[in-house]
């Protein structure tokens, strides 16, 4: 199926879409014809300013989407975080630093799924996309907090 048209009309929330990855997505999206709702940390005209690591703001970032596209169709899972840099070996990493990076790149697009999927569900259609890394399965030194 192209994707453009598997895209027209859909209404999709991603985040991190401020810069690189994040921002080439959202533009693809709306170039097919998606309605898309932005996340970032940073504040930007027309997008929802929230910190998907922070568990008190996943809610809000929902509730700005839902009546900016009218329902969720598609979540994309797109912020990440590094941890502190330069990275260190994950034995030298402090535990604050490494749950942050879990915060980010685990629990927050988990808490977004829990939010996203049941309107999903009633709705008999749903994307979820969670962006990942090849950190993920190649080890890389200094990369431990990221990989995982």
């Amino acid at each position: 199926m192209d994707p453009k048209h598997f895209w027209k009309d859909k209404r999709v929330l991603i985040t991190g879409a401020t810069s690189g990855l994040g921002l080439a997505l959202k533009q693809q999206l709306e170039n097919a014809g998606a309605q898309v709702a932005g996340v970032s940390r940073r504040d930007n005209p027309g997008i929802i300013q929230g910190d998907v690591s922070d568990k008190n703001q996943i809610h809000r970032i929902y509730a700005e989407a839902v009546p900016q596209l009218g329902a969720i169709d598609g979540l994309i899972n797109n912020a990440s975080a590094l941890g502190p840099t330069p990275l260190r070996l994950l034995l030298d990493t402090e535990c604050e630093d490494f749950t942050g990076v879990l915060e980010t790149n685990l629990l927050g697009p988990f808490r977004l799924i829990k939010l996203a999927v049941p309107g999903m569900i009633l709705n008999h259609f749903g994307v979820v996309v969670n962006i990942s890394s090849d950190a993920a399965v190649s080890a890389y030194p200094r990369w431990g907090a990221y990989g995982s």
